[in-house]
């Protein structure tokens, strides 16, 4: 069924109507004014993305070593019949770690301790022989071919006494090399040896670090040529980030690698684990960085960008790709040009295309530091 409308002059209709009517409207209208009004005041805080003198900070893998390390062997080699300490030990200079053919060697030192009591008997009866023949000899009572025999009986005697005492001390020796001892204070970083082995001459038993620990990296050329003893720089080790300080640089390059050995010591009293990963941050120079605060940085449906403002006061997100963050800036790779107007810190609410009412945002003084994450 169609329905007709039919719309009255104004004459037809009642005064009072037309009163009730206009005031709606008039309602209705000052009520989006309003509400237009305010979404054009609305203030927002602004930056001018601007360059910055930005640290060139360099990141490369290291490792914890220590400042002295020993790599400990059995000279003789032979069979292992004692372990005294194992993995992560603390050991005093000295402390006996394992023994290595140590059964051997007291037998032989046994057996030179036998041989020298056995030379020292026949030195004395010699010396014995050799004074009274050299007395008869004298008085001519003994002839010469006898006095001459007593005195090579002696000096034989004398030589076997001396061989007697060289084969004790190296016996003596032997045992020292048989017992494994820490050379300096530290931590047992690694075992490689059991009770039952037998240890071939110069295979790897133990490695020592001193408790101070030491940086190490690998750097290429333009690093390396970069870097100076004493300058600062940053370690990375589980997590935790601690200051440095290059003690060394090795002018040598590794001709596999072609790159050079870099060595740092931790400040303070800060410990490590020895052999854990490092990450090592080197500040090589500046240059220059497009950056924002940290705050103008924000998300929207999982996508990384900015609110800038236009001419016009409108907003529009806008996408970037972000650097390095350092003391509250945050460096724009691309996306951004110097001098675009963005907000500080927009709310979740601020929508694209919105009116707003810029208001300039003090500078923040600080400098700058290795951005983490």
């Amino acid at each position: 069924m169609r329905r007709a409308y039919f719309l009255l002059p104004s004459s037809l209709l009642p005064s009072s109507l037309i009163l009730v009517l206009s005031a709606l409207l008039l309602a209705g209208c000052h009520d989006k004014a309003e509400k237009t009004a305010a979404a054009v005041a609305r203030p927002v805080q602004v930056v001018t993305a601007a360059a910055f003198a930005w640290p060139k900070v360099v990141t490369v893998p290291a490792t914890v070593s220590a400042v002295d390390t020993a790599t400990l062997a059995s000279r003789a080699g032979g069979w292992v019949t004692r372990v005294a300490v194992d993995a992560g030990a603390q050991v005093a200079p000295g402390t006996l770690l394992a023994e290595v053919g140590a059964t051997d060697a007291r037998s032989q030192l046994a057996d030179a301790k036998a041989r020298a009591a056995t030379a020292a008997a026949t030195l004395k009866e010699a010396a014995a022989d050799e004074r009274r023949y050299s007395a008869l000899y004298r008085a001519h009572a003994a002839s010469a071919q006898q006095y001459e025999a007593a005195e090579r009986r002696f000096v034989a005697a004398r030589s076997e006494v001396a061989m007697a005492a060289a084969a004790i001390a190296t016996a003596k020796s032997n045992l020292e090399y048989a017992e494994i001892r820490a050379p300096f204070a530290g931590i047992v970083a690694e075992k490689n040896v059991w009770v039952g082995d037998f240890a071939a001459p110069g295979q790897s038993l133990f490695v020592i670090a001193s408790g101070t620990p030491e940086i190490r990296a690998h750097v290429g050329p333009a690093t390396y040529g970069a870097l100076k003893v004493g300058e600062k720089a940053e370690v990375t080790i589980d997590g935790a980030t601690r200051s440095a300080v290059v003690a060394s640089v090795v002018a040598a390059a590794d001709p596999k690698t072609r790159t050079h050995l870099v060595k740092l010591r931790l400040q303070g009293a800060a410990a490590a684990p020895f052999g854990a990963y490092a990450e090592l941050h080197l500040t090589l120079g500046t240059f220059s960085a497009l950056a924002v605060p940290a705050t103008a940085v924000t998300r929207r449906a999982g996508l990384v960008g900015v609110f800038v403002v236009d001419k016009d006061h409108h907003t529009h997100f806008r996408l970037v790709r972000t650097g390095q963050d350092r003391d509250g800036r945050v460096e724009i790779v691309a996306g951004l040009t110097a001098g675009e107007t963005v907000v500080a810190a927009p709310s979740a609410d601020l929508a694209n295309d919105s009116p707003v009412a810029p208001q300039a945002l003090a500078p923040a003084s600080g400098g700058a530091g290795p951005r983490r994450g």
